[in-house]
């Protein structure tokens, strides 16, 4: 299986490699793709290349390779080296050359329509003998099928002691059912399953020569998939790539000889002896047996341990065989061996080895690129061949092939049209000169595909919610140019130096700045310039698509810098007013301070109405606190305080006193002339006033006034409350979530308004307040367009007036692609949700369905029914009837009993002839009278096949869903054994399912450990162990910590297994409960022993998905911290992914609420999730646990290695720690510090202890632990 990020396509063509000064090296280009080529040399020219240098040494340095033609030469194609084998050159382009690609893609095409002549692999074969072909088919086969019975019993030893042991680690119950379940059914089984095995693989051969008999895998073979089977898949392709390092090179030359013996071009996955195409035959022999992913996955391991390592026996022998027939191309075959390593340093992982490759000069891979190397020799988009599964199956055509020189042709002068596609178009204008119809037209492969993939983009693209109407119509017109290019260069969407490319993206980067509203002047200058640029290609007649990148390069440079312009104006403006806002809360608060609770002069009131506090304001805005201008114009409150005494007949006030406080209020006035008039008139009543012996002085003196708050705070009419908190906005409990993804918009996100249905438009967050409570918005063009407060924002966000732009980071066409797939993989899991026959769900759709129904009975009491309903002597039927009568009673049986069914129900074929239905929130009885109706209803039905009348039957069971059934398994179990009791009790008839004794007891027992939580923790029964986490390298600076492990004691002061104790709290919500007692425990022992515990180690405290996302956790939290006496940087919080799931924003807001005591966060578990690496950087943790399922296999298995070196690269990347649980050796212990994790919690380094014993003195144990 390659891993290139280019897909590659095979050739045969001469040409001269001029390398490290070498004389010119005669060698053949056996395959090449849009980043390079694989030149196969002779052993001779190998060894000059090794004489000048090593085989690591020889990448990256330069040399050129021509080609020779008949007419031409390609001097100078500059190429640097990437890896040499033992078999020739790969080598990169140094710069992209569309007509050499365009050169090879042609011959190409011209050797596998046979105008090219085909080379024989040796002298002694002779093209076209089918009998040689077939006799040396037959002993290839023959080989295949002895070296994998040979090496079978060793896969049986290894698959049974390895699904041993993963039950003995199984993770749930249904696993460690399911693995030992398959363990026995294999060794029952497993002459059966060799049996279908060499079938399977033997069906491969047979399709070699015989096309139709054969079965291709790969893509295709994805029809109708579900989430689990599509994993499968990814597990199969990720076994095989680790052989394909070692024998890509020996089976790519084994599959060039068999395209020449039975003249056909196959690929990988046809070839019956390569690691992909032997685990896929293993895969289909696996299918009857019915096991569980989890053991599947177990046996692949296997399969891959006894099979898959020892290939190159096979191999060898297959290149014998090749010899004693005269076929001299592989006369050089060596297997690959790579260099030895040192005890601790294990073979490369896959990341290593991605490295050696030609495509991995390439540091940026996009989308398409890593999809396409799923499917190494073919040059199909992806896109294609995952479409092809819902194009009808095609018999022999007999109508016109159109070809690409006819196609280029009708593109030259069709004119750009929106409504309908290229493909069809073409096939009409084809037709209308042919004389024909246009349904008899068909396309070569290659053509299709360009065609198809660049319409199927540019419809993706006209989806995107960031692409307005004006983009949308631009780009619709790129579609034949576009559909050109990649006639011309089939790899265009790969290449991202490609003008195409180059052309989408730069249209993707002018998206946002084109409003979708028309009469936005602010986008006509832009919206004419683009119609400039519409108009140019419409004049040249699809003009050069460099030529259209240039000018749109130059656009948007202008319209990014104009942008930049305009929001720099916005964000001065806002951070303006943010200060004024803050001056003005600066100033009430000085009021508040200054001028109550106690009476002050009415002359106070008559100034603050003539505008004194928007002079303070000002003033706080643009001077300093300390400034004589402040203190100026604020210490007149407590000049007119001190003028004006109640009761006094004249003030106390001194004459120079007085001129200062007239000073002061005329300065203020001047600088704030709002009320001028009023203001002279002010200070002239208050000159007269405070005059000796002044009539009106005693009225002013005696007339008081009292404020408060609520009074002074519309002398500041700008002023906004909620400038002047940082604390938490009281808000409706329901807006929280909106108000934390507000919250975590940052500058420069984009969002989406919803203006009509039909029209949205983009806004750009260019500012927001400090403490994010106020959100300035600008359009396209850089100006302001939304002013919005918190609350008001998370409403809106909720209602769905705005919301986020999802992937606005992401390149438009990588947007678009993840789109299609997306949408293909939709379509691919809506049609394995039904089922083919009948309609109705698919067995595994329905199981989701009742997990679902399961999660609801223990969130919600809810209780349901679930009724199977099971055809009584469907054999018969299908005796008499024939298979396609039994099928037409299927159909028949759906149809009644949709028609018999609850609106609300859920139906669907679980079996052969079994049917199952969910009826949520359904008492017992409803649903046993449903099942009554059903069964009668079927009763009644005469069945009428040909000229056959039979009357059918059924035995129904039902089965109460509530939450005294804990799993899914569980509840499939109880349906068949209900459907069993009625069955026994004579048929026709239904039954509810009644719980065996032993799954009552098992029941109560469960229910009994409730009131044993709440015992154990009032009688004092849980006990805190710690286990040490220590760092790895003998150099660190990192200290010691522990993990807070929790002990459950019996009356007798007993340890018991806390696993029940556990399950039942976390079945029952008790794990609330749990937790707040560990914490509680921890924080009041460490207050008391934190200066005893040695060198200041810190304790990491697990904390439940229950308990975390309670609504007072967070409150819980902070009261905690601020009663202890540690630093809270001792103390850290492990949690695991599944809190994340319910709300991933709040969850995030909570921990870095918490973290800001200094505490941290541990990401539990860490590996074992499919979302684990997409979602790390949206983790705020510090500390990342790598999961224990990868470290204890990591010196037998090198996935497990891999993945332990893969996540702890990647954790670092994001500056997190890491650390490896169940360190159970000190073989892993070394291997561990090899690969660089930073610490390592297990029995190797440390064993669970009661906490006391940490404190010094207390136990040497805890030393020796160490």
């Amino acid at each position: 299986m390659d891993r290139r990020a280019h897909p590659r396509t095979t050739t045969d063509h001469g040409a001269v490699l001029s390398c490290l000064g070498l004389p010119a090296l005669k060698c053949q280009i056996r395959d090449f793709s849009v980043g390079g080529l694989f030149l196969q040399l002779d052993q001779a020219s190998i060894k000059d290349l090794l004489a000048k240098t090593d085989s690591k040494a020889i990448r990256g340095q330069n040399g050129v390779v021509s080609l020779s033609l008949e007419n031409n030469k390609f001097n100078d194609i500059q190429i640097v080296a990437a890896h040499l084998c033992d078999s020739g050159l790969g080598v990169a382009f140094r710069n992209h050359d569309q007509a050499l690609l365009k050169y090879l893609v042609n011959s190409t095409r011209q050797r596998k329509q046979g105008t090219a002549p085909r080379k024989t692999p040796g002298n002694s074969w002779k093209p076209g003998d089918q009998a040689a072909a077939a006799q040396m088919l037959q002993a290839l086969q023959q080989l295949t099928e002895e070296y994998v019975t040979r090496r079978y019993g060793d896969f049986i030893r290894i698959a049974a002691d390895d699904l041993l042991n993963a039950a003995d680690s199984a993770r749930s119950n249904k696993d460690q059912t399911d693995l030992l379940f398959a363990s026995s059914r294999l060794g029952k089984d497993h002459a059966g399953l060799l049996k279908l095995l060499i079938q399977t693989i033997n069906t491969k051969f047979s399709g070699m020569t015989n096309p139709g008999e054969g079965h291709k895998t790969g893509v295709d073979e994805l029809d109708l998939v579900d989430q689990e089977e599509f994993d499968e898949w990814i597990v199969i392709i990720g076994i095989a790539r680790k052989f394909d390092d070692k024998l890509l090179a020996t089976i790519s030359r084994f599959e060039r000889i068999l395209n020449d013996i039975t003249e056909r071009d196959l690929g990988n996955e046809e070839s019956p002896f390569s690691p992909y195409s032997l685990l896929w035959s293993f895969k289909e022999a696996l299918e009857p047996l019915g096991f569980a992913k989890v053991a599947k996955v177990e046996l692949y391991k296997a399969y891959q341990a006894a099979i898959l390592a020892h290939l190159p026996e096979l191999l060898e022998q297959i290149n014998q065989t090749f010899l004693n027939k005269g076929i001299q191309e592989s006369a050089s075959y060596k297997p690959v061996s790579r260099p030895k390593t040192n005890s601790h340093a294990l073979p490369q992982t896959d990341i290593d080895q991605a490295a050696d490759e030609i495509a991995r000069v390439h540091q940026k891979e996009d989308i398409i690129g890593a999809l396409s190397s799923l499917s190494p020799h073919s040059t199909v988009s992806p896109l294609n061949q995952l479409r092809r599964n819902f194009r009808p199956k095609a018999g022999t055509h007999r109508g016109i092939t159109a070809n690409e020189e006819q196609v280029l042709q009708l593109l030259e002068s069709m004119p750009a049209q929106q409504y309908q596609s290229i493909a069809e178009r073409i096939k009409e204008l084809i037709a209308s000169e042919s004389g024909g119809s246009a349904d008899d037209i068909v396309f070569d492969d290659a053509t299709r595909n360009s065609i198809e993939t660049t319409e199927s983009l540019v419809s993706s693209i006209e989806q995107d919610e960031f692409v307005g109407r004006e983009l949308r119509s631009f780009i619709a017109d790129l579609e034949i140019p576009l559909i050109k290019e990649s006639l011309a260069h089939p790899m265009l969407l790969n290449d991202p130096d490609h003008p195409g490319r180059k052309l989408l993206q730069i249209a993707g980067d002018l998206a946002p700045f084109i409003s979708s509203g028309q009469n936005d002047a602010s986008n006509q200058p832009l919206l004419e310039s683009l119609n400039q640029i519409k108009n140019l290609m419409k004049k040249k007649g699809h003009t050069d698509l460099p030529v259209i990148e240039k000018r749109m390069e130059t656009l948007l440079k202008l319209q990014k810098q104009q942008f930049d312009e305009n929001i720099s104006l916005v964000l001065r403006s806002a951070q303006l007013e943010e200060t004024r806002q803050r001056a003005q809360t600066f100033v009430l608060q000085f009021l508040e301070n200054e001028l109550t609770p106690d009476p002050v002069p009415s002359v106070i009131e008559n100034l603050l109405q003539l505008g004194w506090a928007g002079l303070l304001a000002k003033t706080a805005t643009t001077k300093s606190k300390q400034s004589k201008a402040w203190k100026g114009y604020s210490g007149v409150f407590n000049q007119l305080k001190s003028a004006f005494v109640a009761s006094a007949k004249t003030t106390p006030l001194p004459p120079a006193e007085v001129e200062h406080l007239t000073d002061n209020l005329s300065s203020g006035f001047q600088e704030y002339p709002v009320f001028s008039d009023k203001s002279n008139t002010f200070i002239a009543q208050l000159s007269e006033a405070l005059t000796a012996e002044s009539d009106s002085y005693p009225a002013l003196a005696d007339s008081q006034v009292v404020f408060s708050r609520e009074t002074l705070i519309p002398f500041l009419p700008d002023y906004d409350p909620e400038s002047e908190t940082t604390e938490q906005i009281v808000a409706p409990p329901d807006l929280a979530p909106w108000i934390d993804q507000a919250k975590n918009i940052k500058i420069g996100d984009w969002i989406v308004e919803h203006i009509r249905q039909d029209q949205t438009k983009l806004l750009n967050l260019g500012w927001k307040s400090t403490n994010s409570h106020r959100f300035v918005f600008v359009d396209g063009g850089g100006h302001k367009a939304l002013d919005i407060p918190l609350v008001e924002f998370a409403q809106a966000l909720k209602e769905r007036r705005y919301s986020l732009l999802e992937n606005g980071q992401l390149p438009l066409v990588d947007r678009a692609v993840h789109r299609l797939l997306q949408q293909t993989f939709d379509q691919f899991r809506s049609e394995s949700d039904k089922d083919e026959l009948t309609g109705l769900l698919s067995r595994k759709a329905f199981q989701r369905l009742l997990s679902d129904a399961l999660a609801k009975t223990r969130r919600e009491e809810q209780q349901h029914v679930f009724i199977t309903v099971d055809i009584d002597q469907f054999k018969m039927v299908n005796d008499i009837c024939g298979i396609e009568g039994g099928d037409g009673l299927l159909i028949a049986v759906a149809g009644l009993l949709n028609t018999y069914s609850p609106r609300d129900a859920q139906l669907a074929r679980v079996g052969d002839d079994e049917f199952g239905i969910l009826i949520n929130n359904c008492p017992i009885q409803r649903g046993y009278e449903i099942a009554e109706r059903q069964r009668l209803a079927i009763e009644s039905f005469k069945y009428n096949w040909d000229d056959t009348a039979l009357s059918i039957t059924s035995s129904v069971g039902v089965v109460r869903v509530d939450n005294t059934i804990t799993s899914i398994t569980d509840l499939i179990n109880a349906s068949v054994a209900a459907c069993n009791l009625a069955r026994q009790e004579g048929r026709n008839c239904t039954r509810i399912y009644q719980p065996t004794a032993e799954e009552y007891t098992s029941r109560q027992k469960l229910i009994k450990s409730v009131p044993v939580i709440e015992k154990a923790i009032e009688k004092d029964h849980l006990k805190l162990f710690g286990q040490l986490i220590t760092p790895i390298a003998k150099d660190s600076q990192e200290k010691d910590h522990y993990e807070i492990l929790l002990r459950v004691y019996d009356e007798d002061d007993n340890l018991t297994n806390p696993v029940q104790f556990i399950q039942a709290a976390e079945q029952f919500d008790r794990m609330r409960i749990v937790d707040r007692w560990v914490i509680n425990s921890v924080f009041a022992w460490m207050n008391k022993h934190h200066a005893q515990l040695p060198n200041n180690e810190c304790f990491s405290v697990n904390i439940s998905a229950q308990t975390f996302t309670d609504q007072g956790f967070s409150e819980f939290i902070h009261k905690k911290f601020s009663e202890v006496a540690f630093p809270a940087e001792r103390i850290a919080f492990e949690i695991t992914e599944t809190a994340f799931v319910s709300n991933m924003e709040r969850v995030k807001s909570i921990i870095n609420e918490i973290k800001t005591h200094g505490c941290q966060f541990y990401l539990d578990d860490f590996g074992s999730g499919y979302s684990s690496y997409s979602y790390l950087k949206e983790f705020p943790v510090d500390v990342v646990k790598i999961d224990g399922i990868f470290v204890k296999d990591m010196l037998t298995e090198k996935s497990s290695y891999a993945m332990v070196k893969s996540i702890t690269e990647v954790a670092h990347f994001m500056d997190k720690k890491v650390v490896a649980e169940f360190v159970s050796s000190v073989e892993i212990l070394n291997a561990l510090q090899h690969i660089g994790v930073d610490f390592a919690q297990g029995y190797a380094v440390g064993k669970p202890c009661d906490i006391n014993e940490l404190i010094i003195g207390n136990s040497p144990s805890m030393q020796a632990a160490r």
